[in-house]
């Protein structure tokens, strides 16, 4: 009933969040099973606001058998507010207390970068954009978001270092190099070319982006 009508379903489990705690027969189980699914409900209504706080109360309890999803869409909920901070919290939970989920971590790790990028802790960031394997659809997203954390840092030479491995796996007459997320990465490299003097590399980048406009 929840994703058929998630608005009925609402005010269902809100009559029964407010009768539960003066049943003395409602078990613990119950009582977290339904602050569980009115979370869901109201994350399925976008309502996010309100769907906060049961997944919070259920994502805390260790013994709950929703935890674990509980987290990831508290997680989620963070993420798509660009509310960095927790978002960073509730993924490193995540990460922390379900190492195994091999399904999800890669996104998680993906999401992290993007929230630590935000707050500009840059080595966190890119400490968690390195853990997404080579062949995971975020990968290039991510090596993007890498070279970018490092030029934010001034770190020019560890920009040229990354956007030769992203060149060595898109070779020049890949779609990839055509697109603006290429270009802007190839200007990056030739301006870290240029704050290390290496002038002549400075050329042959701006040269290389001059040809795709």
């Amino acid at each position: 009933f929840l994703l058929k009508d998630p608005g009925r379903a609402i005010d269902d489990l809100e009559k029964l969040v407010k009768l539960l705690p003066n049943d003395k027969k409602a078990t613990p189980k119950l009582v977290d099973s339904t602050n569980y699914f009115l979370g869901l409900a109201f994350m399925a209504k976008n309502r996010l606001n309100d769907a906060r706080p049961y997944l919070a109360i259920v994502s805390k309890n260790k013994a709950s058998e929703h935890r674990k999803e509980a987290l990831k869409y508290l997680a989620d909920l963070d993420f798509r507010q660009e509310s960095w901070d927790k978002a960073v919290l509730d993924y490193e939970a995540y990460r922390k207390d379900f190492p195994g989920d091999k399904e999800n971590i890669p996104l998680i790790d993906y999401r992290l970068g993007r929230a630590y990028r935000e707050l500009k802790l840059y080595d966190k960031a890119v400490a968690a954009l390195r853990r997404i394997p080579p062949k995971h659809e975020y990968h290039t997203t991510a090596m993007s978001i890498e070279i970018d954390s490092f030029f934010q840092e001034e770190k020019f030479s560890d920009v040229l270092k990354s956007f030769s491995r992203l060149e060595k796996i898109y070779p020049p007459e890949s779609d990839f190099r055509k697109k603006d997320d290429f270009g802007t990465l190839l200007y990056m490299a030739g301006i870290s070319h240029f704050k290390l003097k290496q002038y002549k590399d400075v050329v042959k980048r701006f040269g290389s982006l001059r040809k795709l406009f």
